[in-house]
């Protein structure tokens, strides 16, 4: 068999490297390393260069997972800082309702309430004035089941919120338009309450009228005659006759 030479086996050291080469051939190629130094630093050289790009795309396989194992979590923060963001704000919304929602009566206090009747357009008109701050009131005609009389009951209140965020040194007067007496539709009101609690439950199917004026206080009511009347100057009047 004649000597291969050091080109042919050149040839084949690569495939002979990765060991795709077959056993005649690697019988060969093994006989020529044996006897030429020169092949056998080439086979030494290829299995080095093979070990530098297996460490090479081992490292940049490794170097792609960091980066998107690190794009993951930084993923996944923004996502939780988002949901986090928005949950808070959903807490808070509700809590800043709550406290916008939530009424606290205020107590009746004689040196505060002023019932007052007055002509305006040709018509004797019933207000109320209130001393201090308060963030709402409201209002309900209700007719008493056993006089028959039309009776208006109101409600002023505070909030938490406007307890916390108002304006505390508010002391000054306030006032509501609350009816007109000489309705010409005959559709008088005969008294008006403050309720003490709140005024939802006049729509309970429950509701128990009798107490409910036990828990009010008369504000003002109607005599036999109306007319228009100058502010007091202090406390709890009724219409003159």
């Amino acid at each position: 068999m004649d000597k291969i030479s050091c080109n042919v086996i050149n040839d084949i050291l690569p495939l002979y490297a990765d060991d795709v080469v077959s056993e005649d051939t690697r019988k060969i190629v093994n006989e020529h390393l044996s006897g030429c130094r020169e092949c056998s630093q080439r086979l030494s050289d290829i299995r080095s260069d093979i070990r530098t790009d297996i460490e090479t795309q081992a490292a940049e396989a490794e170097k792609h997972a960091v980066v998107a194992a690190k794009k993951k979590l930084r993923t996944k923060r923004i996502i939780t800082i988002f949901l986090s963001v928005v949950v808070g704000a959903v807490i808070i919304s509700m809590i800043i309702a709550g406290m916008r929602l939530v009424k606290i009566p205020v107590e009746y206090d004689e040196s505060r309430f002023r019932a007052v009747v007055r002509e305006e357009g040709g018509e004797d008109c019933l207000f109320l004035r209130y001393k201090g701050r308060y963030d709402g009131h409201e209002l309900v005609a209700t007719r008493d089941a056993n006089t028959g009389e039309e009776e208006m009951y109101i409600e002023l209140y505070t909030t938490a919120w406007g307890n916390l965020f108002g304006n505390e040194n508010d002391d000054s007067w306030h006032e509501l338009s609350i009816w007109t007496l000489n309705d010409r539709d005959g559709d008088y009101i005969n008294e008006l309450r403050l309720i003490s609690g709140d005024i939802r439950q006049f729509y309970e199917p429950t509701r128990d009228y009798e107490k409910l004026i036990e828990k009010s206080t008369l504000l003002w009511e109607r005599k036999d005659g109306i007319t228009h009347s100058a502010e007091p100057e202090h406390g709890l009047f009724k219409a003159q006759q």
